[in-house]
């Protein structure tokens, strides 16, 4: 892999392009989860040379030796080509990493175990970077970050460490990652234009240059660092805060006696309205981050007024499990409950801040006895129960079946299966099921929906 900068701040798109092709700068990605491989795919896709660099060895060795890199294929199409072309290898080596002239940081910063923004990734990497940048060298932090962290901390930290100066010798960018599981190259290379900041105008220039190569889309040039850190928390807040006015409104009708989907459906035919649809809750390691990212910022700068709607649609949304085991009880009171999905959305196996979590634990600590089922997940440690892979298994005998994930296995579960329940409840919290499908005994629920088949 070439170690020569030929490039120089401010990088042009032709000499960027000319400089792939021939070798003659190179890239590293930091952090080699889904994001992180997904980035460097991209750029090998491009021709370029990527070291991807990770703290854990089993990481790296898999990296460096496995036929899957990734569960998705486009992305391990990419890393298995470039590998065997000698343009990608992994690393836990920082010194091997810095090398490379374009720095691409996607550590995680939210989906850990607490609330918020989680620093230590991020923090650790740029310590060990700073002090080892080169001359023309391009930082790009792509990990999601509190409204002015980039300036504040990131910058302040390359300062301290380097005698470069930043914009002038060193480059300093930050372009939030805009993707979404299961079609992350088609994300950053068709569907989205990339957002993008620099620290001065050489950065935003090599940062625009970069992009305009790989997303057809083009890029958004923001005019500073926090416009473009609010971007991209504020795209998960909306989804935060509308799916909670969904609920919200869910709620309403089923205390009216009316059909929240059928009002949404007619709402929605006029192009201004866009009513989303309620569910169990919100999880994931964005969404629910991203709006306490938000609500903390607001509680350092006295904003309480201006924050109640997004505090608020938080707590709706945490609160939404309660409502589902409450409406459990009025039907059953005791016996097993099937649920089917950990995971927190449908068709992938990332389970973190799934609404499931809080069902189990609410549902166990009103007396029932808890049965989890999910296709894409074979075991949890934060559940801490087995979770079973057989649907005549999980609905055997139970009283209730939740359904808290929308894969589409469970759209097309099929319906004599419930014949297997001891009393047969079916709340949908999804909305995924045909309850005309059902058998005529089901009570059947689903949330802003009439109890017994939406009738």
């Amino acid at each position: 892999m070439s170690t020569l900068h030929h490039l120089q701040l401010p990088y042009s798109r032709v000499h960027l392009k000319t400089c792939i092709e021939n070798g003659g700068c190179s890239f590293s990605v930091y952090g080699m989860g889904f994001v992180g491989r997904s980035i460097a795919a991209v750029w090998c896709r491009a021709g370029a040379y990527v070291t991807g660099y990770d703290i854990s060895q089993e990481v790296v060795k898999k990296l460096n030796a496995s036929n899957t890199l990734s569960e998705e294929e486009a992305v391990n199409e990419a890393l298995l080509k470039a590998r065997k072309d000698g343009r990608f290898k992994a690393s836990t080596d920082i010194e091997e990493a810095c090398q490379s002239q374009i720095h691409i940081i996607s550590v995680p910063t939210t989906g850990h175990s607490g609330r918020g923004f989680y620093e230590e990734p991020l923090m650790d990497v740029i310590s060990r970077l700073a002090p080892r940048l080169k001359q023309n060298s391009l930082v790009v932090v792509e990990s999601t970050l509190p409204i002015g962290y980039t300036r504040r901390v990131v910058a302040k930290i390359i300062k301290e460490s380097s005698s470069l100066k930043l914009d002038e010798d060193i480059g300093l960018a930050y372009s939030p990652e805009r993707i979404y599981v299961g079609r992350a190259i088609q994300d950053i290379e068709q569907n989205y234009p990339k957002i993008v900041s620099g620290i001065g105008p050489k950065s935003l220039k090599s940062i625009s240059s970069l992009y305009t190569l790989v997303s057809k889309k083009g890029v958004i040039e923001m005019k500073s660092l926090e416009a473009a850190e609010a971007a991209k928390l504020f795209e998960g807040v909306y989804r935060d805060v509308n799916i909670a006015l969904a609920n919200s409104l869910a709620i309403l009708c089923e205390k009216l006696g009316i059909n929240y989907h059928e009002v949404r459906e007619a709402s929605n035919s006029q192009k201004y309205c866009h009513l989303h649809l309620p569910g169990p809750g919100v999880g994931g390691g964005c969404i629910p981050y991203y709006s306490e990212i938000i609500i903390d910022l607001f509680n350092s700068i006295d904003g309480e007024i201006a924050l109640e709607p997004i505090k608020s649609a938080r707590s709706l949304n945490e609160y939404m499990p309660y409502y589902i085991v409450e409406k459990v009880k009025k039907f059953v009171d005791s016996g097993k409950v099937a649920i089917l999905g950990l995971a927190f959305r449908g068709n992938v196996s990332d389970a973190r801040r799934s609404p499931t979590y809080r069902l189990v634990k609410l549902l166990e600590s009103n007396g029932f006895q808890v049965v989890v089922h999910d296709p894409f997940i074979r075991e949890d440690r934060v559940l801490g129960k087995r979770l079973t892979d057989s649907l005549e298994e999980v609905l055997e005998n139970a009283v209730c079946v939740i359904i808290s994930t929308d894969h589409r296995y469970y759209s097309n579960i099929d319906s004599s299966l419930f014949d297997r329940m001891k009393k047969r409840m079916v709340v949908d919290a999804r909305g995924i099921l045909n309850p005309e499908m059902l058998p005529s005994d089901v009570i059947y629920w689903k949330i802003g929906g009439l109890t017994k088949r939406d009738r």
